[in-house]
């Protein structure tokens, strides 16, 4: 468990002192920053396809109303953190009664 502890630490360090001393190309700096939004909507999407089974239709799935909801959420108010709050309390709720 240390050894693979250490090679971790090494693979990452190594990473962070090469491209500390490497000049990264503007467009490459501004394609990373649309890493995490795509990490998360990869993150989500694979959870709702897995679900997709659990119910007949769209409407009666819980997950898929909340995804709806925060969808919705997120082109009106461009909001992450009231996006992700709405998509989870909506599913919450939808648990909660039994959705």
């Amino acid at each position: 468990m240390l050894a693979l502890g250490i090679g971790t630490f090494f693979i990452r360090f190594s990473l962070i002192g090469l491209l500390g001393k490497v000049r990264i190309p503007q467009r490459v700096e501004r394609a990373f920053r649309f890493i995490p939004a795509s990490m998360l909507s990869a993150l989500v999407i694979s959870q709702l396809t897995s679900y997709a089974s659990s119910a007949p239709s769209p409407l009666t799935n819980s997950y898929y109303l909340a995804a709806f909801v925060a969808c919705g959420v997120a082109w009106k108010t461009r909001n992450t953190l009231l996006t992700v709050f709405a998509g989870m309390v909506l599913l919450w709720l939808l648990r909660a009664i039994g959705m």
